[in-house]
């Protein structure tokens, strides 16, 4: 898999036939993170959860992606990527992608630097159902946002 690319998986699915699903379906998720396997490994539990998913491997690609139209709804950024930092994805995202940072290691610092750019923070490993239960929640606060 190249470091920055989309899949999208199909809409119909006799699995995935539930209100939430279908209304998720369209949403995209961009995941940054230096190591090409966590990438894959968070791309793949995304896109079977029925997401748009893209993937980039270094800040530059991963901001390119964030800025480029349709923005994502959702960045996942690691904390270090190279010589850049992960927050720096939160800060400059567009106001309707949401955000989330994740580390390999906990420090309170950064956890309250990430909530202060109002960006949820958790911590390696990255339990699937917690990503996947966060990402929706990201979702629907921001629908709920622009339908107010």
């Amino acid at each position: 898999m190249s470091p920055v690319n989309a899949r999208a998986v199909p809409l119909a699915s006799p699995a995935r036939t539930s209100w939430r699903y279908n209304r998720l379906v369209a949403a995209r998720v961009l995941v940054v993170d230096d190591e090409p396997m966590v990438v894959d490994a968070l791309r793949e539990v995304l896109a079977d959860a029925g997401y748009v998913t893209l993937g980039a491997t270094s800040f530059e690609d991963g901001r390119r992606l964030l800025l480029a139209p349709p923005v994502p709804d959702v960045v996942v950024a690691d904390v270090r990527l190279g010589r850049y930092n992960g927050l720096q994805l939160a800060v400059l995202r567009p106001q309707a992608t949401a955000a989330i940072v994740i580390s390999g290691h906990w420090d309170e610092v950064l956890e309250a630097e990430a909530r202060q750019h109002g960006a949820v923070y958790f911590q390696k490993p990255l339990a699937s159902p917690a990503l996947l239960e966060t990402v929706a929640r990201l979702i629907a606060e921001k629908s709920a946002q622009g339908s107010t």
